[in-house]
């Protein structure tokens, strides 16, 4: 089922309407994380909500309208206060870098966003209805490109393939602690993700990153400097090596006859007249 998050919702009812969509989308974001969107019934929303059942119809056109929200509200409540685009872009690669991995992880550990969301995204993929697509295609897909960009800057034009592997890198760095929580947690039950260790996750990931795209450069430029004069001699070797002229023809040797074979006829002759004699 595809459903549409860039639908609109309809008009604002009069009475309250922000404290009962905050309602409706808290519930519903609730119930879609437990059932999915399929098994979610729009009474057991409002009920959750509070809300009479025509509500729904109401804010969001249905219940795929309603789900579409949820998707945009989570989504957005997750996200911390955004750079702005024109200071990023004055900023070097490497502090770029910093900035998207430092906003990767306070989206990924902070307490933003909807306590619900993860297990929602979970649920979505398993049983996918278009939001997230929806929300790759508006969002995540522009920060990818983003930091594909950054990535190309800082280790030089490289195919895609290995700009992608590079810049997939950095992520996985980032997501690591995300889908290890419960895990890290165990290993280091001391271990809070407050503001200052964020901070310093997101300086050890950034050094450790520029270090290793460091790495990748300088490894395409010492290639690069070795096949260069390789190249070049090839090519002098070439212009100096000239085709060697080819060999003389072969002559046929010429049949000699012996002394002994030439003497024989006039040898014999005289024999011959004395015997007539």
């Amino acid at each position: 089922m595809n459903i549409d998050s860039n639908s609109p919702a309809r008009a604002v009812a009069p009475d309250r309407p922000a404290a009962t969509e905050q309602r409706l989308l808290d519930a519903a974001g609730e119930v879609f994380a437990a059932h999915g969107f399929r098994a979610a019934t729009v009474r057991e929303i409002c009920t959750r909500a509070k809300a009479n059942i025509a509500a729904v119809n109401y804010h969001y056109g249905d219940k795929a309208g309603l789900y579409a929200a949820v998707f945009r509200y989570a989504h957005a409540a997750s996200i911390p206060a955004p750079v702005d685009a024109a200071e990023l872009a004055r900023l070097r690669p490497a502090e770029r870098l910093r900035v998207v991995i430092r906003q990767k992880l306070r989206c990924m550990l902070g307490q933003e966003g909807p306590a619900w969301f993860d297990r929602l995204l979970a649920r979505e993929m398993v049983e996918p209805t278009g939001a997230l697509e929806q929300m790759i295609a508006s969002a995540i897909r522009p920060q990818w490109t983003q930091l594909l960009v950054i990535v190309r800057e800082l280790v030089g034009d490289l195919p895609h393939a290995e700009l992608r592997r590079h810049a997939a890198s950095v992520i996985a760095q980032c997501a690591f602690y995300h889908h290890a929580r419960p895990f890290i947690a165990q290993l280091e039950p001391d271990l809070r993700f407050d503001a200052s260790e964020i901070d310093a996750l997101a300086e050890q990931v950034t050094l450790f990153s520029l270090r290793g795209l460091a790495g990748v450069r300088a490894r395409g430029a010492s290639a690069a400097a070795t096949s260069k004069p390789a190249l070049r001699a090839e090519r002098t070797q070439g212009q100096r090596r000239q085709p060697a002229p080819p060999p003389p023809p072969i002559k046929p040797p010429t049949a000699k006859r012996s002394k002994l074979s030439a003497a024989k006829p006039s040898a014999a002759k005289p024999l011959r007249q004395k015997a007539r004699r």
